[in-house]
């Protein structure tokens, strides 16, 4: 389920270390989501949005 989000994560942390380090920039980024996910519950629903989740077998 989490695929999605553990590879924006990888990708997300692999960008920032490519670059030189920048407080500023990095700031801006984390309001960015701040913006987008005023809390937890929202933040989690675009997590888990898009996400298959397989079947369960008995």
């Amino acid at each position: 389920m989490a695929e999605g989000l553990a590879d924006a994560l990888r990708e997300a942390v692999a960008r920032q270390l490519a670059l030189p380090y920048d407080d500023a920039a990095a700031s801006r980024e984390i309001d960015a989501v701040y913006q987008r996910h005023p809390g937890t519950q929202s933040l989690l629903m675009e997590a888990a949005a898009g996400q298959l989740i397989p079947a369960f077998e008995n």
